[in-house]
């Protein structure tokens, strides 16, 4: 890890065995970010996007330690359920890399310059890169 990362690294003769990601890309993003919103006072996630799967993955590896809303990308939201989730979260990821329609994305994307600043936008595929994008995100707020 980078001097100014904040972060130590563990080593281990095998990747599975490491202690804290248990060899998981995914696992290891998820402790990574969990990190940076306790040090960010971050409570409240919302991700817009992802597959049915990948989002009980997301639950089960975040949700015991923040509060977490979950939005289909594929299924039609109000404007008014985004501005709720808008005015609730303390972070929102929206997954461009993923099972996301327009329609849904734009809900959380074009809004109010006073939701911007929590709204982070990241086209990459891969639980792992999503979650990098609200650390990145976190690092600079």
């Amino acid at each position: 890890e980078g001097a100014n990362s904040g972060r130590t690294a563990v080593r281990t003769s095998h990747r599975d065995r490491c202690e804290r990601c248990g060899g998981s890309a995914n696992r290891g993003a998820s402790m990574a970010l969990l990190a940076a919103c306790r040090q960010k006072g971050v409570t409240k996630l919302v991700i817009v996007g992802g597959s049915p799967a990948v989002r009980t993955e997301l639950e089960k590896m975040i949700g015991g330690e923040l509060q977490l809303r979950l939005i289909d990308g594929t299924e039609r939201q109000t404007s008014d359920r985004a501005r709720s989730d808008l005015e609730w979260a303390d972070l929102i990821l929206v997954w461009g890399g993923s099972e996301l329609h327009h329609k849904v994305s734009l809900l959380y994307t074009n809004t109010f310059p006073a939701f911007r600043r929590k709204v982070v936008h990241v086209a990459k595929r891969g639980v792992s890169a999503l979650l990098a994008g609200g650390i990145e995100h976190l690092e600079k707020v």
